[in-house]
């Protein structure tokens, strides 16, 4: 599966890691450790400590890497806590090493406390520094392939509710480049629940990095997409020019750069997207951000956990035309930092009629009228594939001439005054 370019960050590499950047093995410390097994189970032999840091777990029951590209035959040095249980996690692509085989052993690598291959769990029984080695196999085998190395300790987070109002925050794991000046951007989905009476989206709020370090926000541009295969589809609403109703700093800085909630408003009241009574409903939202000062922009990410029912981030690098996210066998991927609230009572015949748009007659066979109480910017027929066959830029008439079409089903995207685009189907005779 494609893997993204932009975990802990893109910039990072530029700016604060980048005196770390050098060649994996010249950071690599050579202990001269003797290459030993012991008589019971486990690994102690190995050439050298990588990387050279102690980790120290957060243990927020989720997988924390220590580092992505960790050779077999070394250790890495771990603080671990009494009474809290470990998972030790090894991740290889390789196709020569289909499996790690791990040990955890005492300070001075002299004790074996756990060993297994690929994943093991362990209790620790004090407050220590443990040696946490990664071998080929059982043996101590050792070869030139890389692995990820991780650790989970801590209680799993509890799963975002899915209700009226959602909220999607975790601790900060990497971050995601919603540049409109680059042409980058994201898309998280969210559920519109079924047991609502009526669903009408209000106010969006997202947790921002951005490179200038200040309130850095020209301004916004959000789509709200239908679900394709738990991938982000087709347009059913977009609002471009959106300037934040609030910008507030968060109390936490990601890396060594200061982080902003900026929070927006969909106009018109809202968009009222429809409720499905059988299940809940998957829709994405899209988020670009331009810069006052041109400078990148980012979403701060955390990684969701396996199994949960919403889906990774996507990101696009090439202004929509592609989609691609995060995840591979073993990482359960990315997931924005960012929250809604929303509407889920009745709405009234008022509201209804204010956001109603209708086309006639249907199936068409010359003419096609379209009847808003709102102006209508642009008027777009589309084949299913998205191949865009007629456009009227700012009609005079809310008509459009289809006598040209073959017979068949085809897309009308209307686009409004105020940025609202909505997608229907006719039929042409």
């Amino acid at each position: 599966m494609k893997k993204i370019v932009f975990l802990l960050l893109v910039f990072i590499y530029q700016l604060s890691y980048s005196q770390q950047s050098k060649n994996f093995e010249s950071r690599i410390s050579y202990n001269q450790i003797a290459k030993s097994k012991t008589d019971g189970a486990g690994c102690l032999a190995a050439g050298y400590y990588f990387p050279e840091e102690l980790f120290t777990p957060s243990c927020q029951g989720r997988n924390e890497q220590i580092h992505t590209a960790v050779m077999y035959g070394s250790y890495s040095n771990v603080n671990v806590t009494a009474g809290v249980e470990y998972t030790f996690i090894i991740y290889s692509e390789n196709t020569t090493t289909k499996t790690s085989y791990i040990t955890i052993s005492d300070e001075e690598g002299t004790t074996v406390y756990a060993s297994g291959y690929d994943t093991i769990k362990w209790t620790a029984t004090k407050d220590e520094v443990v040696r946490y080695y990664v071998h080929a196999d059982d043996q101590c085998g050792t070869n030139n392939d890389l692995v990820k190395k991780y650790i989970r300790c801590g209680d799993i987070p509890a799963e975002p509710a899915y209700g009226c109002n959602q909220d999607y925050q975790g601790p900060f794991w990497a971050a995601c480049s919603v540049s409109g000046d680059t042409g980058y951007l994201t898309a998280d989905d969210f559920f519109v629940p079924k047991d609502s009476e009526a669903f009408k989206l209000k106010s969006l709020k997202f947790l921002l990095l951005p490179l200038a370090e200040n309130d850095d926000f020209e301004k916004f541009s959000i789509e709200v997409r239908k679900d394709n295969n738990n991938s982000p589809g087709d347009v059913i609403a977009s609002y471009e020019n959106l300037v934040p109703t609030e910008v507030t700093r968060h109390s936490e800085d990601f890396v060594i750069y200061p982080t902003f909630w900026a929070s927006l408003t969909i106009p018109d009241s809202g968009l009222e997207i429809p409720v499905n009574k059988d299940e809940n409903t998957r829709y994405w939202l899209t988020l670009q951000v331009w810069s006052k000062t041109g400078q990148n922009i980012f979403i701060t990410n955390f990684q969701r956990i396996q199994g949960w029912a919403t889906n990774p981030t996507f990101q696009s690098l090439d202004n929509k035309e592609s989609w691609i996210t995060t995840t591979w066998e073993e990482d359960p991927g990315l997931e924005g930092n960012w929250s809604f609230i929303s509407d889920c009572s009745k709405l009234g015949v008022d509201d209804i009629e204010t956001e109603s748009i209708s086309l006639y007659p249907n199936p068409v066979h010359h003419t096609l009228n379209v009847s808003s109480k709102k102006q209508i910017k642009e008027i777009s027929i589309l084949s299913l594939t998205g191949q865009t066959l007629l456009s009227s830029i700012q009609p005079k008439s809310h008509q459009m001439d289809v006598s040209a079409l073959a017979s068949g089903i085809y897309l009308v995207n209307i686009k409004l005054e105020n940025g609202i685009l909505q997608t229907f189907k006719i039929i042409k005779k």
